[in-house]
Order: C-alpha cells, then sequence, then structure tokens
C-alpha cells in the first residue's frame, strides 16, 4: 500500500513541545453511537465483540515469544511485535462497554477489558526485564522496540530463553498464564452471546455488515498493483458493490492513498472525506491522511483539526506518533 508522507518543508526541526500542550485523550463515548436506532447500536456493538477472540491468539503470541525456541515472528511476519499490542481494540470496547444494555453481556465486556489491559501491562514489564537482562536501557520508541526484539530473538535461537533462569522471570511467566487462562475462561461465554445475537440477525441484514464479496475482492486485488491509475480504476469498480459503511470506507481510504501518490491533492482530500463519512465509526487512518494532505496545502487549522480527530480516535501506532509531532510543530502557527 503507498502513500506520500512526506511534508517535510514546513518542518522546522528546531521547534519544540509546548510545556503544557499534550495529546487528546480517545474518546470515551462515541457520539454517533447515541444517535443510532438499538438495532443499528447492538449490530455495532456486537461487531466490536466479535474481535474479543483475538486477544486471547495475541496472548498465546506473546507467551509463544517469551518462551518457544522459536519467534512468533517466523510466521506473522518482522512487524508484529508483544510491545505493539494494538491500542484500538480495547478502545473500542471501553468506549461502546457502558451503552450494552444487557448487564450480564456489560460485565462480560469489562471483564475482557481488564484481562487486555493485565496483558499490556504485562507486556510492559517483559520488557523491562528483557531490557535489564541484556544492559539495555527500556527502550522508548518502536525503533528501540525493534532493537530490543532483534536482540531476544539472537539470543533465543543461539541459546534458547535463557532469561528464564532469572528469578524476575519466573513470575512473569505465571502473571501471564494467569491472563491467558482468564481470557480462555471467558472466551465460551463470549461464543454463547454472540451465537445468540447472530441467531436473530437476518440474512440480509448479516450480508449487509459483511460487504460485498465482488467489492473486497477488487479492494485487495488494487492492494497489490503497483500502478495507480490501474488501481484507482479497480478501486472505482469496487464502489459499485461495496457503496455504503465500512467497506465503502475502506475503498475510499485506498483511493485517496492513490490519488496522494499521484499528488492530486483535491481528489486525495475528497476520498478521505468519504472515507471518514462512509462508515458508522468515522476512519481514524483517514483523518491523518487528510491532515497530511492539509499540512501540503498550508491548511494549518484544518491540519490541526484532523490530527486531534484521528488521535481523539485511537489511531494507532506509528501514525499516532507522527501525529502527535505534527501537532507539537503546528503550536507555534
Amino acid at each position: 500500500m503507498k502513500r506520500k508522507t512526506q511534508s517535510n518543508a514546513w518542518i522546522d526541526p528546531r521547534l519544540v513541545r509546548p510545556a503544557d500542550w499534550s495529546p487528546p485523550a480517545p474518546e470515551n463515548v462515541p457520539g454517533f453511537l447515541l444517535s443510532w436506532d438499538p438495532a443499528t447500536r447492538e449490530t455495532y456493538i456486537m461487531g466490536i465483540l466479535s474481535s474479543l477472540g483475538g486477544a486471547v491468539q495475541s496472548a498465546y503470541y506473546c507467551r509463544l515469544f517469551y518462551m518457544d525456541s522459536l519467534s512468533p515472528t517466523l510466521a506473522l511476519g518482522p512487524s508484529w511485535s508483544p510491545w505493539r499490542y494494538e491500542q484500538r481494540n480495547l478502545q473500542a470496547i471501553q468506549s461502546i462497554a457502558p451503552h450494552i444494555e444487557d448487564g450480564p453481556t456489560r460485565a462480560l465486556c469489562q471483564a475482557w477489558v481488564e484481562q487486555m489491559q493485565s496483558l499490556q501491562h504485562l507486556n510492559a514489564d517483559w520488557k523491562a526485564a528483557l531490557a535489564a537482562f541484556f544492559g539495555l536501557p527500556v527502550p522508548p520508541t518502536e525503533a528501540a522496540q525493534a532493537e530490543l526484539q532483534a536482540r531476544v530473538d539472537a539470543h533465543r535461537r543461539e541459546r534458547g530463553p535463557t532469561w528464564m533462569q532469572q528469578p524476575e522471570f519466573p513470575p512473569l511467566l505465571r502473571r501471564l498464564e494467569e491472563v491467558i487462562a482468564a481470557m480462555e475462561g471467558l472466551a465460551p461465554r463470549l461464543q454463547d452471546v454472540l451465537r445468540s445475537y447472530y441467531s436473530r440477525v437476518s440474512p440480509g441484514d448479516l450480508q449487509s455488515m459483511l460487504g460485498d464479496s465482488r467489492a473486497e475482492d477488487l479492494l485487495e486485488a488494487s492492494r497489490g498493483q503497483p500502478d495507480d491509475g490501474q488501481a484507482i480504476r479497480q478501486l472505482n469498480r469496487a464502489l459499485r458493490y461495496g457503496q455504503t459503511g465500512q467497506q465503502a470506507s475502506d475503498i475510499y481510504l485506498e483511493l485517496g492513498f492513490r490519488y496522494a501518490e499521484m499528488e492530486d491533492l483535491e481528489r486525495a482530500i475528497e476520498s478521505y472525506t468519504r472515507s471518514t463519512e462512509a462508515a458508522a465509526e468515522p476512519n481514524a487512518t483517514a483523518c491523518f491522511c487528510r491532515g497530511e494532505v492539509y499540512l501540503q496545502q498550508e491548511q494549518w487549522a484544518r491540519a490541526r483539526q484532523d490530527f486531534e480527530r484521528a488521535l481523539a480516535l485511537g489511531l494507532d501506532s506509528p501514525q499516532r506518533e507522527k501525529a502527535v509531532q505534527y501537532l507539537s510543530e503546528l503550536q507555534s502557527r
């Protein structure tokens, strides 16, 4: 997936972030959720809940990374790391929890939140302990984390996880196994909730949630297309089948990438705007990318609004760090 990210012409590296400034926190209550009818709201909530099963898999991968003789990165790719545990799903679950009317489901949701937070805290503790094992400072950035991860992988290949011989590591492993066991205990209850919900959904409603397979195929084909013009033609064809919802949002986002790559900034802005409008939940990445285009156009106020909105929606790394940097630099304008 290609996208222009350079807008360095206006950046003065001597700028510093004001002492009293901090990025906006993710929204706790999505306002759009409150405006929906009950059926649409329940559909959205169940869609978010269905993503919780991936938390168990993430915990398994973390255990493999810390304990197994082979790294999960062999199967998942080098971009995976236990210290890049995604924030977005956790933020989404936290935002919908107060709006779940069914008491047991709301309690189940909160129990998942607690375990996901525990996994995040544990990964931070493992990171600090492994850094100390290798005589390194705790890595403050993703680049530094990648260096530590490479050290862990190399040591594991040559000698195995010998850090487990140190007294601080067995307690970390016990805590991790407790989190995994707790998540495994929650998984059947989650499946019961989802099974009950989907038994009430009509085939038409389910198809609407999943989108059109023809649009999805064209979207995937466009992502591997090296020619921007050909990719845009594929994406416009995809819009014939996926005209609304998350699927349309994804297509418009990809169109924005391609138009930005071609330096057709007005069409890029239009595509990113449609991406933010098409889905039930505004697209944080589309807001961020549109902000970058506004930077290229020197529309500082609009860029600032988009970066703040993207952060509030729970923008993922590494774009999150970039948005914070942009906002810091925009404070002087």
